[in-house]
């Protein structure tokens, strides 16, 4: 997929490049700037960087649907901006031992419905690398799921159709993590911790599933 242009936002740049929509959301975000506190601020920039930088045209209608939804009212949009860098933005930064406290947000619909499914399947992260490639070879049939490619070593008492082994080539595979690994660390566990970092796993899962 190839991600939109990106350019340098001045307001000559704005004002040219963005559609009369985006422009309008753009603003709303600019006032919000100047008007909440300054712990919050960071929360209004987000949403105007998604507006200018969307990963795709789908996410960018999704995003003004959801600022335009706020209704021009400062705390509803606080709180939008604070969902997308607690559950999307945080889910990319390197794991230092904490993991997010779940907050108490106004969850959309969509959310809502996909949480319960995403909940029912997901299941602990082995405790190290070596594990968790194994796991993955089991769930993909020894295969990369990029390239189709199957892994180097396959065992015995797995079945492979030799002739489409041949014909995409095999080659050692590595274990990759879209996610940070320790976001799904501990989740079967019963303590409240546990259940705190269940919750923010399957939410970073539902962002991004619902934005990509």
């Amino acid at each position: 997929m190839k991600l939109p242009e990106t350019f340098a936002p001045t307001l000559k740049t704005i004002n040219e490049r963005l559609s009369a929509d985006s422009l309008s959301a753009y603003k709303v975000c600019l006032k919000l700037e100047g008007e909440v506190s300054k712990k919050d601020v960071k929360y209004a920039r987000v949403l105007g960087y998604m507006v200018l930088y969307p990963p795709s045209s789908n996410v960018l209608a999704k995003i003004l649907e959801e600022i335009h939804s706020c209704g021009g009212k400062n705390a509803t949009l606080v709180k939008l901006g604070k969902f997308y860098v607690d559950y999307y933005i945080q889910g990319f930064k390197k794991h230092r031992t904490k993991t997010p406290a779940s907050s108490e947000h106004a969850s959309r619909p969509s959310f809502d419905k996909d949480k319960g499914a995403l909940l029912a399947v997901l299941k602990e992260a082995p405790q190290d690398r070596r594990t968790a490639k194994k796991q993955a070879l089991i769930r993909d049939g020894y295969r990369c799921v990029v390239t189709g490619k199957y892994h180097a070593e396959i065992p015995a008492s797995f079945e492979v159709d030799e002739e489409d082994k041949n014909l995409v080539d095999s080659v050692f595979t590595q274990c990759a993590h879209v996610v940070p690994e320790a976001t799904y660390f501990d989740i079967s566990d019963k303590v409240s911790q546990a259940k705190k970092l269940c919750s923010y796993g399957f939410s970073v899962d539902t962002v991004l599933l619902t934005i990509s």
